[in-house]
């Protein structure tokens, strides 16, 4: 069970050396991810959580 009392937010940063192609791939890839937890979310016992992705080119 969460801790409703307990800070699970987190922060990551990564350096990624990738060309045009991989970069594409990696964005896709992200994507899919993303729509496969919003697809699951829409569940009425799943809880809100917000996820923020900043890509800089």
């Amino acid at each position: 069970m969460l801790d409703e009392n307990k800070d699970t937010s987190t922060f990551s940063i990564a350096k990624l050396n990738l060309d045009e192609s991989k970069f594409e791939d990696f964005q896709s890839e992200l994507d899919a991810l993303v729509k496969k937890y919003y697809d699951e979310s829409q569940n009425d016992d799943n809880r809100e959580r917000t996820v923020s992705l900043v890509i800089i080119p």
